[in-house]
């Protein structure tokens, strides 16, 4: 009984992780993507 409750509890386990991998993996994008905009936007006024 054990087995299957612990096997089980692994896979919501691994789901979990998962979905926190990806809501960092898009965090970390929008931090990168803020931060290049940024760098474009000096860059043209830098130009203008």
């Amino acid at each position: 009984m054990v087995g299957p409750a612990l096997l089980q509890g692994f896979f919501v386990l691994s789901e979990f992780e998962q979905a926190l991998h990806v809501l960092k993996l898009c965090f970390l994008f929008a931090v990168y993507g803020l931060h290049l905009l940024q760098v474009i936007g000096y860059f043209l006024n830098d130009i203008g």
